[in-house]
């Protein structure tokens, strides 16, 4: 299965599986993948499977798209070929392209495969991750604590712009950061995800402190990660 492996800092920070004959690359929050930079154009760039040809198409966008450093229109890709979209480097390759260490560090840690859905960043490209990210500067820092599942008692901080929950090809939902907070949403599979009891659709649904999140028989609650008070003037 053809995926692309998104790349910043060096550092694989997300990989999604190519399904669908069109896949859009862009800052809007529909895109299928969201890159949150305001150097992004809202609709950037365009994957598009026609045959057995896999092209690349630049949707106008105001910084340009590079195909292996060249400025690029419109061309089919290869295997081992590098978007250039802003700071981000998107890297076409197939499922024996090997995903990074830190991989341990999802949620569904036994769910998910490799080369399935999206994965973890190592720990040392999140300071630069976030460094690219306003939504980091502009919002408190989500977690999910587990309640349930044999993960139960550990927390998940949700410190990219994407965290995937779920078995790639099978369940998969989506914690989507942005400047105003964080959205839930369903991507695949028959399971939707609910929050305090209500179902979610494909639309992100807004997530508040102390929402109870189910999915695959999971429990889980959202909340905001409390920073250390600093010490009392004089003190």
């Amino acid at each position: 299965m053809a995926k692309l492996q998104v790349i910043l800092d060096g550092a694989v920070i997300d990989e999604f599986r190519l399904t669908r004959g069109r896949i859009t690359i862009g800052r809007r929050r529909y895109s299928d993948i969201l890159l949150d930079n305001p150097a992004v154009s809202g609709d950037h760039a365009l994957i598009e499977r026609i045959g057995r040809d896999v092209y690349l198409e630049d949707r106008d966008s105001t910084n340009g798209t590079k195909l292996n450093g060249k400025p690029v229109r419109r061309q089919v890709l290869r295997f081992g070929d590098e978007i250039g979209i802003a700071h981000y480097a998107l890297r076409y390759c197939n499922d024996d392209a090997p995903a990074q260490p830190g991989f341990e560090h999802t949620l569904m840690m036994k769910e998910i495969r490799p080369g399935g859905g999206r994965v973890d960043t190592r720990p040392q490209a999140e300071a630069a991750v976030a460094s690219r990210n306003p939504a980091s500067i502009l919002g408190p820092l989500g977690v999910l604590h587990v309640l349930t599942g044999p993960n139960a008692g550990r927390e998940l901080k949700l410190v990219k712009n994407l965290t995937t929950l779920g078995k790639a090809g099978t369940q998969v939902a989506v914690v989507t950061r942005r400047a105003e907070g964080y959205f839930l949403s369903h991507v695949e599979g028959a399971q939707c995800p609910r929050i305090n009891g209500r179902e979610v659709g494909t639309q992100p649904c807004a997530l508040q402190a102390g929402d109870q999140i189910e999915f695959m028989g999971v429990s889980m609650i959202f909340d905001h990660q409390i920073e250390p008070a600093g010490k009392p003037a004089g003190g």
